[in-house]
């Protein structure tokens, strides 16, 4: 007849405390799943607040500046960028110009500085083709947190198709992945020009986000259902392609650097652990994204939530970085949103709305 825990003798009380212990600790270094719960954190509440019109076709891009009084989004078939304020959710008379079919667009570290990729393609039935021949660029726009920024350099030579930038912290460097070449180029910005030497990825890599130390380098490869992590002082491949989900779109990494989430095509994202390079999770979106590239998700200032998109349902999802799951109910917006922002002061996030070429404007609070 087995004893009460309380009658056993004191080796086998001992025995059984550390049996528990290891057991415990070893559930937690395994990653935690179902074994500790960790404090839960009150969900932030998010109501939209605006919806904003832009009328220009495919809306392409879209930063906040440093500042977070001012957001930009870029038209591909207008060579713009309209500005909104901030405080009055109004689109400015002026627009910028941002250079040949702008895609994703980031601010300088300091941020006085936008860049825009370029891309330059031919439709054919309703099909984008690039048109090759090196016709990739990267904008320059000097001063915008003004709202008066000037078009001040065209950077050439990024490939056929560039899709998505990553700027350097000490914004030194610029990464731009090619996805028809299945390179990235390094712009050094001190000069702006092209490196030499450039970093091989896989198949169609169409995003890029650097650890905030600066010290690597994460691609996601559309065709290869991976990520490509990079050595930057070095530029070598750093261990095998981690695989994620089907047609990873975007890439991004948490302010404490520990996490990357990746943002697939097949309606999920991707966990990266950092320190092992290894997936610790797949996160179900509800829906699909089924977009080639230029897909944009945004991580909350203080790396709590990540804010993904949902195109097909018309949703952003929101995602607790503590316990990578869903909190909350997924945030209706317009149609078919592509793109997240989110204000440096934390206190809204910015979506486009491809199908109703619009720009959500979500109050953030508590959390």
């Amino acid at each position: 007849m087995r004893q009460p825990i309380c009658e056993r003798s004191i080796r086998g009380r001992f025995l059984f405390t550390l049996a528990t212990t290891l057991l415990v600790m070893a559930s937690f270094t395994a990653g935690g799943q179902g074994a500790v719960e960790l404090p839960r954190l009150a969900a932030p509440v998010n109501t939209v607040v605006a919806t904003v019109p832009i009328f220009d076709g495919l809306l392409e891009g879209l930063a906040v500046s440093p500042d977070s009084k001012f957001v930009y989004v870029a038209s591909y078939f207008s060579n713009s960028i309209s500005v909104i304020d901030a405080a009055t959710n109004q689109v400015g008379v002026t627009r910028l110009v941002a250079g040949n079919g702008p895609q994703q667009m980031a601010f300088s570290p300091i941020g006085t500085q936008l860049y825009i990729v370029n891309i330059v393609v031919d439709i054919f039935n309703g099909i984008f083709y690039p048109t090759g021949s090196g016709a990739g660029a990267l904008s320059l726009i000097s001063g915008p947190p003004t709202c008066q920024g000037a078009f001040t350099k065209t950077i050439q030579g990024l490939g056929g198709y560039p899709t998505a930038l990553a700027i350097a912290k000490d914004g030194k460097k610029i990464y731009v992945p090619d996805f028809e070449s299945g390179v990235v180029s390094v712009v050094k910005t001190s000069s702006n020009t092209v490196l030499p030497l450039q970093i091989q990825a896989g198949r169609g890599p169409d995003a890029v986000a650097i650890t905030p130390d600066g010290t690597f380098l994460y691609i996601a490869n559309y065709y290869d259902n991976s990520v490509t992590v990079v050595a930057t002082v070095t530029q070598n491949v750093v261990g095998s392609p981690i695989k994620v989900g089907t047609n990873p779109e975007n890439i991004v990494i948490t302010p404490d650097g520990k996490q990357a989430y990746v943002t697939n095509g097949d309606g999920t994202v991707s966990v990266i652990r950092t320190a092992s390079n290894t997936v610790r999770a797949s996160i179900s979106l509800g829906g699909q994204n089924n977009r080639q590239f230029g897909l944009q998700s945004a991580i909350t200032p203080d790396g709590k939530y990540l804010y993904a998109p949902c195109e097909d349902v018309y949703t952003v999802v929101v995602i607790s970085t503590q316990t990578n799951a869903v909190v909350g109910t997924p945030i209706s917006v317009g149609g078919v949103p592509t793109l997240v922002a989110i204000a440096d002061n934390g206190k809204h996030a910015y979506v486009v709305n491809s199908f109703d070429n619009s720009v959500s404007v979500i109050s953030i609070t508590g959390g």
